[in-house]
């Protein structure tokens, strides 16, 4: 008899605490493994730069002078409407695309999961760590001074301690969207987070879906403009508040965290001990 039935047949109560990392199941028909470099990658590269093509991303094309993004209302070859003197090309062309996904597997600590139906990949997302705060700014060499000084203000204000856990990518074919892949697969970085007792950093956008996942895993938005979506209406709406700073690069751009002590806190929050308690409250 498990736990849960024991504590049933005790106070006729059948409630059971779900932890926010309780394992998510998969649609059938759908597995998640690890991704394979030998013959999953270029699926992986085709996805990443289909999935961030349109909105809230619109990352479709790539001005070659600015280096801003442009969506699908644009072509290759168009001049910048940015800069209006440099034009554009694929934001992400498949062989570039491929390297950066094997870059990924080689930074420390990485994390790669693919979701796939009949060996054709519908989902992937991937993290690593950062040993140091120069790691990051290292690899966010796009980020401007004012960026950075806020980035590292928001994590000493939450006392976060180096090495981190980074979310770096989730992404999910437009078909194969609503059946909770993106839950199975965010699963898989927050645990590996919490088997090395990391903080878990994830960057999004303030439109973009993720917003719940992240709230769902027990994250706590640390930097820009807060919103939440609304079911109702399939929408994401801002509610009005800031969290510390807006973005000074990039005003969608927010920051979300789970610190090392969460992991713990959760742990203890859903251990046998203090669902006892729960379920004798819920008796009374």
């Amino acid at each position: 008899m498990t736990m849960h039935d024991f504590l049933a047949k005790f106070t006729g109560k059948s409630e059971r605490p779900v932890s926010p990392q309780a394992s998510h199941e998969v649609p059938q028909g759908i597995k998640i493994e690890q991704l394979d470099l030998t013959k999953d990658v270029e699926q992986v590269a085709k996805l990443f730069a289909d999935a961030f093509a349109g909105p809230p991303w619109n990352e479709y094309t790539k001005c070659g002078d600015c280096s801003q993004f442009t969506g699908k209302d644009t072509h290759a070859g168009d001049k910048c409407p940015h800069c209006e003197s440099g034009f554009l090309s694929v934001a992400y062309p498949l062989e570039e695309t491929v390297e950066m996904v094997r870059g990924a597997s080689e930074k420390p600590n990485a994390t790669m999961y693919v979701a796939k139906q009949d060996e054709a990949v519908i989902g992937f997302t991937w993290g690593y760590s950062y040993p140091t705060i120069k790691d990051y700014f290292d690899d966010k060499s796009h980020y401007s001074s004012e960026v950075r000084e806020q980035v590292r203000d928001v994590l000493e204000k939450n006392h976060v301690t180096w090495p981190i856990y980074y979310g770096a990518e989730l992404g999910i074919t437009e078909e194969a969207r609503g059946q909770g892949l993106s839950n199975s697969l965010f699963e898989k970085l927050v645990e590996r987070a919490k088997v090395l007792n990391q903080p878990f950093v994830f960057t999004t956008n303030w439109q973009a879906k993720p917003i719940s996942l992240a709230r769902k895993f027990g994250m706590q938005l640390i930097l820009g403009p807060e919103s939440y979506y609304d079911k109702s209406t399939d929408r994401i709406v801002k509610t009005g508040n800031v969290a510390n700073y807006i973005d000074a690069q990039n005003p969608d751009r927010i920051l979300f965290l789970k610190k090392k002590e969460d992991h713990t806190h959760e742990e203890q929050r859903f251990s046998p001990r203090a669902t006892l308690r729960r379920i004798l409250k819920l008796s009374k």
